[in-house]
């Protein structure tokens, strides 16, 4: 059964307030089609920061290109990495069955299998986590004009 909690209320808060924003601001929104019909994403474009990111891009122009330069590289080797030890892993449970889960996904929901958090603490990590993101893919756009 449900109980009803704060977490349940800020998500009904959240979802009302997402809604109304994204449908005042429509002609700023865009629709993508990724996997058509599963998969979709959407933006919403706006030059809030654009300023910031400019500054930022001027500064320290050569520490950013060798920053963003030097990420690439990790990022790949790590990719790589990760894809080897999923497929490792994925054998490993086919082959020893009573192999314990190595990975589990964060979410504020309480299901088996998956790491629980509230929901309050996984709306403010994952805010924090996505303007740093994205802003510094701004800033690197911005820096290669």
């Amino acid at each position: 059964m449900l109980t009803l909690n704060s977490d349940y209320i800020l998500l009904a808060v959240f979802i009302l307030i997402l809604t109304l924003f994204l449908w005042r601001k429509k002609s700023k929104v865009e629709f993508q089609k990724v996997l058509f019909p599963l998969f979709y994403f959407v933006m919403y474009r706006t030059s809030l920061g654009l300023d910031k990111m400019d500054k930022f891009a001027k500064r320290f122009p050569k520490l950013l290109d060798f920053i963003s330069s030097f990420g690439t590289i990790i990022s790949f080797i790590a990719m790589i990495f990760i894809t080897g030890s999923l497929f490792y892993i994925t054998a490993l449970v086919f082959l020893k069955p009573e192999t314990p889960a190595q990975i589990a996904p964060v979410l504020p929901i309480e299901v088996k299998g998956i790491y629980y958090i509230p929901f309050s603490y996984w709306l403010i990590s994952i805010f924090i986590i996505a303007v740093i993101h994205e802003f510094s893919h701004g800033v690197i756009a911005r820096l290669h004009k």
